[in-house]
């Protein structure tokens, strides 16, 4: 077997562990039940990966998001590391096909929803596969005092109950103590190991700042960044306007949101990693996956909904260890606004069956039937259709996920339709008389049979990888065809995807879950005030509150965010006063000064250094410092 250190070197090039990375897996590698409770950034993933593939075996890892594993099983591969995540619904024969690969291939990751483990055939082929190691990325959804808690974590437990004598780690950044306990019962671990970091992040001056002026303080703070900035605010539109304002004030920006093709996303990804654009400008949509070490600033233009999403997108500044910036700016109406946006139409019973409804008709769904299909929508149009408020049917889109009822991909795409109008005799002529048609059409026609006699659905993200260019001039070719009378064309805009987890019981598939759906409504009333309350508490330091809030009760004033510099500095006014009133009545030196005014000696340094500068004061040659006339 080889050393955990050999292999940190040969697949991620790193010479030594960080933290407690190296304690966390050792002990699973003497097959103890792990917890491990890192900020984020703080290398969790590490954890689960590196004794994975020091031991024979595959590691089966849980994660409630669709866009993490995918990241994780892409980069895994990347690295030369076999890895899988099984998405969309599995027949008997595909479950069955995909399992021998796995053993064949000996596959050392297997990325899986918790939605999954109610798949019976799943279970039974996970039986007899040969697990080294059971990860649950997220733990915190297993617990209902966790913020994102989903009651389909609680099917885990099966994995422990299949396989008894295989070690589980369990890996989150954003849990109170009494959720850790939860988590530790609900996955019925065995005397686990808990590897704890402190959440506190000392080389990240978290600034909270009220002002009527968030676009100056933007620009300020960006221009004083030496290296690359993400931008949040709540709203797509907003992403665009800011990014139009940056590049005014030559700022090289991009504006990432949900609402971007898959390679439009990729783009601009690569090229703000590559340092080419320096400030993302997004939603909440962005961030998720990326470790980029040189992040100077992460600024807030609105407030966030929760203290836990806070947490974890500041924790993007500042991960090679350096000085970095967390800036939040709000004026005088702000926390109104939050209570306003997020309450008025927070999700209730009544609004969730209307909803439900809405969307079983919308996708001709029999009642008893769905279980297992996929749909796109377009969620705008849906709102539209029934008179729906945008925002609360979003979010109960996104309750209906975390109650596994449906399972949701924010996944913007143009799902295209078309069919040829002409003969083939025609079509070919047409080609040979517009070379720069041909190699598309060519290709249409060698992957969809009967596009001549019906309306046939293609695959633009197909096209696009198979002829390498980009689905903008795909679709552009598209539609000069369809000018030219060749094909009829039908584009549809689509930013969901969703595959329907239970069959349609209308009531009954709301009412099952009315416990639940009361918990979300505490919580999320819980989570706006603690963000309210962050931001009006201008007297306690600010890394402080967020320590308390995720229950680290001894945590000292870090002396760098906004409220402790206002505090020093206020306390050094009052310590200038007292220096310069000693100084007036007679020359004195230092070490007078200290003995004398019983202060803080870096803080007396400090004091003296900027009345130097200031040529307030000026040095004799006997070292003693008198008023300068």
């Amino acid at each position: 077997m080889k050393s955990p250190s050999d292999i940190l070197y040969q697949y991620w090039k790193f010479s030594s562990f960080r933290g407690l990375q190296k304690e966390a897996i050792q002990a699973c590698l003497n097959q103890q039940d792990c917890c491990v409770f890192f900020p984020t950034g703080g290398g969790k993933s590490l954890c689960f990966q590196i004794p994975a593939l020091a031991k024979d075996g595959i590691c089966i890892v849980i994660s409630p998001l669709i866009s993490l594993m995918q990241d994780q099983v892409q980069n895994l591969k990347l690295k030369g590391i076999k890895a899988m995540h099984l998405k969309g619904g599995l027949s008997y024969d595909v479950t069955n096909r995909i399992f021998d690969n796995i053993h064949n291939a000996k596959y050392k990751f297997l990325y899986l929803s918790p939605e999954k483990l109610q798949n019976p055939v799943l279970l039974e082929r996970l039986r007899y596969l040969n697990i080294n190691l059971i990860a649950i990325d997220e733990a915190h959804c297993i617990s209902q005092w966790g913020h994102d808690f989903r009651p389909a974590f609680l099917d885990i437990h099966q994995l422990r109950d299949l396989h008894p004598q295989v070690p589980i780690m369990a890996l989150t950044a954003t849990a109170t103590q009494k959720v850790q306990d939860d988590i530790k019962t609900q996955l019925k671990l065995n005397n686990p190991k808990v590897f704890k970091s402190s959440f506190k992040r000392p080389n990240i001056s978290i600034n909270v700042l009220k002002t009527d002026n968030k676009w100056q303080t933007l620009i300020q703070q960006i221009k004083a960044a030496e290296s690359s900035v993400i931008v949040y605010v709540r709203r797509r539109k907003v992403t665009l306007e800011l990014k139009e304002l940056l590049e005014q004030n030559d700022i090289t920006a991009a504006a990432f949101h949900g609402g971007l093709l898959s390679q439009e996303r990729q783009d601009i990804l690569e090229q703000w990693l590559s340092n080419r654009t320096k400030v993302v400008v997004a939603t909440n949509a962005f961030g998720m996956g990326i470790d980029k070490p040189d992040v100077d600033l992460v600024f807030h233009m609105h407030l966030p909904e929760s203290l836990e999403s806070y947490y974890q997108e500041i924790g993007r500044a500042g991960r090679n260890g350096k000085k970095a910036k967390a800036t939040l700016v709000f004026n005088a109406t702000d926390t109104e606004k939050l209570r306003f946006v997020h309450l008025r139409y927070l999700p209730d019973l009544k609004s969730i069956k209307k909803l439900y409804k809405h969307l079983m008709s919308y996708l001709q769904i029999a009642y008893g039937e769905g279980e297992g299909e996929d749909f796109d929508i377009n969620l705008n149009r849906f709102c539209q259709k029934y008179n729906l408020n945008l925002s609360q049917s979003f979010e109960i889109f996104k309750l209906l996920d975390r109650l596994s009822v449906i399972s949701l991909d924010q996944n913007y795409q143009i799902n295209a339709k078309m069919q040829i109008l002409i003969s083939h005799q025609n079509l070919f002529e047409f080609l040979r008389q517009n070379k720069s048609l041909s190699d598309l059409m060519t290709l249409i026609l060698r992957t969809y049979g009967g596009i001549f006699d019906l309306m046939t659905k293609i695959n633009l993200d197909f096209l696009t990888k198979k002829l390498k260019t980009n689905q903008k001039n795909i679709i552009e070719n598209l539609k000069t065809l369809e000018s030219r009378e060749i094909i009829t064309l039908k584009l549809q805009e689509q930013d969901l995807s969703l595959r329907m987890l239970q069959p349609r019981e209308d009531e009954r598939s709301i009412n099952m879950h009315i416990k639940h759906i009361k918990l979300y409504r505490e919580q999320k009333i819980r989570q706006i005030e603690a963000v309210a309350d962050f931001v009006q508490n201008n007297q306690d330091c600010r890394q402080m509150q967020l320590l308390r809030y995720f229950d680290e009760e001894n945590a000292e004033p870090c002396g760098v965010c906004s409220t402790c510099r206002n505090q020093l500095n206020s306390g050094l006014s009052d310590l200038k006063t007292k220096v310069l009133n000693e100084i007036s009545e007679s020359p004195k030196a230092s070490s007078e000064l200290l003995q004398k005014l019983n202060c803080n000696q870096n803080e007396l340094k400090s004091v003296i250094k900027e009345l130097l500068e200031k040529q307030n004061i000026k040095i004799q040659p006997n070292n003693h410092y008198s008023i300068k006339k």
